[in-house]
C-alpha cells in the first residue's frame, strides 16, 4: 500500500473553533439557558451544513426559536474564537508537495465563506469536498464514497485526519485510512507511521 492522498478535515483540525463557543456567547448575552441555545442550533445548523437551508433561513428560524430580534452575531463570533493553527497550514503546504491533498468538512456557506476569506487558503487543496454544495454530511458512508470516486485513487491509498472518532467510522468501513487528530505533534507522529514524507 502506497498513501498518495491526505484528506484534512476543517474545523477542530485545521481551524481551532467550536459552535459550542458560540452558544456560550448568545447565552450571556441575551441569558438563554445554553441546553436551549445548544438545541435550537445543533438542528439548524445540521440543516445548513447540508445544504438544506440557507443562511438567512437559518437565522431567521433561530430568531423565532429563541424569541430574539438581536444581532446572532453569527460571522463575528466565528472571527472571535477561530484560529488557524498555522502548523497545520505548514504541514499541508509541505506535504502538498508529495502528495494529492483534500479538504472534507461539515459546515454552511456561511462559515465556509468566512472561513476561506480569514482563516484558509482554497488553493492549498487539490480538491475540497465541502458538505453543504456536495450536500452530503460526514458521517454518513456517501460521503465517503463519493470522494473516493471523485479522487481517483483507491480508498486505500488515502488517509482521512478528523477530529472526532464518528468521523472515521464509516471512513474505515469505505477502506480509507484514518487518523484521529488530537493536536499538530501528535498527529506527525502517526504520519510518519505511514512513511510520509513531511518535509
Amino acid at each position: 500500500m502506497q498513501i498518495k492522498c491526505v484528506v484534512f478535515d476543517l474545523g477542530g483540525v485545521i481551524v481551532d473553533y467550536t459552535e459550542q463557543e458560540y452558544y456560550k456567547m448568545l447565552s450571556r448575552k441575551y441569558n438563554i439557558p445554553y441546553k436551549k441555545i445548544f438545541n435550537t442550533f445543533e438542528r439548524l445548523i445540521k440543516l445548513g451544513e447540508s445544504g438544506s437551508i440557507l443562511q438567512e433561513d437559518l437565522e431567521k428560524d433561530a430568531r423565532k426559536l429563541l424569541n430574539l430580534h438581536s444581532d446572532l452575531m453569527w460571522v463575528k463570533a466565528f472571527t472571535m474564537f477561530g484560529k488557524t493553527d498555522n502548523n497545520m497550514v505548514k504541514l499541508i503546504r509541505k506535504m502538498r508537495k508529495h502528495y494529492f491533498i483534500g479538504l472534507l468538512t461539515n459546515i454552511n456557506r456561511s462559515r465556509y465563506a468566512t472561513a476561506t476569506k480569514y482563516f484558509i487558503n482554497k488553493d492549498d487543496f487539490d480538491m475540497r469536498f465541502v458538505s453543504c454544495y456536495i450536500k452530503m454530511r460526514k458521517p454518513d458512508m456517501s460521503i465517503y464514497k463519493y470522494m473516493v470516486k471523485k479522487i481517483g485513487f483507491a480508498a486505500n491509498e488515502i488517509i482521512f485526519i478528523d477530529n472526532m472518532p464518528k468521523n472515521l467510522v464509516n471512513a474505515r468501513k469505505v477502506g480509507i485510512n484514518c487518523i484521529l487528530f488530537k493536536n499538530y505533534n501528535q498527529l506527525v507522529y502517526e504520519l510518519k507511521k505511514y512513511d510520509l514524507l513531511i518535509n
